[in-house]
């Protein structure tokens, strides 16, 4: 078996390399490591005139991968654009597991050389499996979005990260003192159109404060045809937004967290509010978006002798028309929005609100069955947020006549219990949503406020 180069990578990095801090995602080019023209040069075959400087190709391309023995990965990328602008590489897709058994994980990157075209890359927090046979499946590779040469989402979303394809599967194996390496092609799906959301459901009444829990979805498209969609892996960033205080309240945005999720086709989820009359709602974690659209939320707040009271939430146009034109819906994650609102003894207003955002979602993994045949593929898909506004403008509270009322039972307690009824439809219909959207609505403007604050800050900079 002929030995490849990626060999000698790990002999030279063993010599040179040192400890460099994952603090810095994007840093940049480090002299505690060996150059990336230094490493790829060590083979023989390769060729820099292979790889030449295209200015108006923005792509990235994946050239190999090394080990070291301090047990870190390095990937060599070719960046067509080169010196011409700055795009470097910001995270990748990999799994150490094969086949059926893929499990795809996003790691950031960090710049350790650039020459020319030719970039290396240290991936950031990986755990270097201790085996003799070590493979590493790599779907995609991600880049920062340019709106000056990127498209745009077709809907009120933003794209954080742009995914290319790099579909191989590196094999290393370690005999005696030798460490030997092979490559094969793998296949993916890719996400051809996707839409980021949130639904927002009613936390119920409370007499100083405001509250909602939030549902948020991916609806996409892909490239393949898919009959039964059996499992999904999604990652995304979450960031808490506190706000705490009386004339002048301190506000504050936690560090940003990435998450991994992994759902499947029998996975069911459900919300209930803590506030007086909530309403619960129960969906499944991965639908057809025609099921998505059909059944959003759809919750019985009241059930009595004579009548029945539910909700129903109401999604937007705009909404609507972007969901029909996708096919499935993965329903990732639920946060929780609230507010309270109150005077102090001496007449100064305090106000407190927490609410979590959820961001750069892109889907991993797709387990699913076409004409008979199980698939497990890792994905291409870019990374976006979806709006700070919910997909539903509210909700709207539906009465409808129990069938299974015995009218002749009690007369009177059936004149009761309507007057009852009645009066709980009127305070859930009329006082409910106007004190809670009130609130809610201003909770929101004072979030939105706070974000486009920091966006100009960030643009002075």
């Amino acid at each position: 078996m002929k030995r490849l180069f990626l060999a000698f990578l790990s002999i030279l990095i063993a010599f040179f390399g040192v400890f460099v801090s994952p603090n810095f995602v994007y840093a940049s080019e480090s002299s505690a490591y060996t150059s990336a023209l230094d490493d790829l040069q060590l083979d023989s075959s390769f060729d820099i005139s292979n790889y030449p400087q295209i200015s108006d190709d923005y792509s990235l391309h994946l050239i190999t991968i090394s080990e070291s023995v301090d047990k870190e990965l390095f990937v060599y990328v070719y960046q067509p654009c080169g010196n011409s602008r700055v795009l470097n590489a910001t995270s990748i897709n990999i799994s150490q597991d094969t086949d059926f058994d893929l499990s795809f994980h996003n790691y950031n990157l960090s710049l350790i050389s650039k020459n020319g075209t030719i970039c290396k890359y240290k991936v950031l927090n990986f755990t270097f499996r201790d085996s003799l046979k070590r493979f590493y499946a790599i779907s995609s590779i991600f880049r920062l979005y340019n709106k000056y040469l990127d498209s745009p989402s077709d809907y009120d979303n933003s794209i954080d990260e742009v995914a290319f394809a790099v579909n191989k599967q590196f094999c290393f194996s370690s005999e005696e003192d030798d460490v030997y390496s092979s490559v094969v092609d793998i296949e993916t799906i890719e996400i051809t159109d996707k839409f980021v959301g949130y639904v927002e459901y009613p936390d119920g009444f409370y007499l100083y404060a405001a509250g909602s829990i939030d549902s948020y979805f991916v609806a996409f498209s892909t490239d393949k045809s898919i009959d039964k969609l059996l499992e999904a892996d999604v990652c995304y960033v979450q960031q808490v937004y506190t706000e705490a205080g009386s004339l002048f309240p301190e506000k504050n945005f936690s560090e940003k967290e990435k998450k991994e999720c992994y759902l499947k086709c029998d996975d069911i989820a459900s919300v209930s509010g803590n506030g007086l009359f909530a309403p619960s709602f129960t969906w499944n974690r991965i639908e057809r978006a025609t099921d998505f659209l059909n059944n959003c939320g759809s919750s019985k707040v009241y059930s009595g002798a004579v009548f029945d009271v539910s909700y129903g939430v109401k999604l937007t146009d705009e909404a609507r028309s972007a969901i029909e034109k996708q096919d499935w819906v993965l329903r990732f994650a639920e946060t929780q929005f609230f507010s309270t609102s109150y005077s102090s003894e001496i007449g100064i207003g305090y106000s407190t609100l927490e609410r979590t955002f959820v961001g750069e979602v892109t889907i991993l993994r797709l387990k699913f069955v076409t004409e008979g045949v199980t698939y497990n593929l890792g994905v291409i898909d870019n990374k976006q947020t979806g709006s700070t506004k919910p997909v539903n403008s509210g909700g709207s509270y539906k009465i409808a006549f129990n069938p299974k009322t015995e009218l002749l039972d009690n007369f009177l307690s059936i004149i009761l219990g309507a007057l009852f009824v009645v009066a709980i439809i009127w305070v859930i219909t009329k006082v409910i949503p106007v004190l809670s959207s009130v609130r809610r609505g201003a909770s929101l403007r004072r979030i939105e406020r706070t974000l486009k604050k920091q966006e100009k800050e960030r643009g002075k900079k």
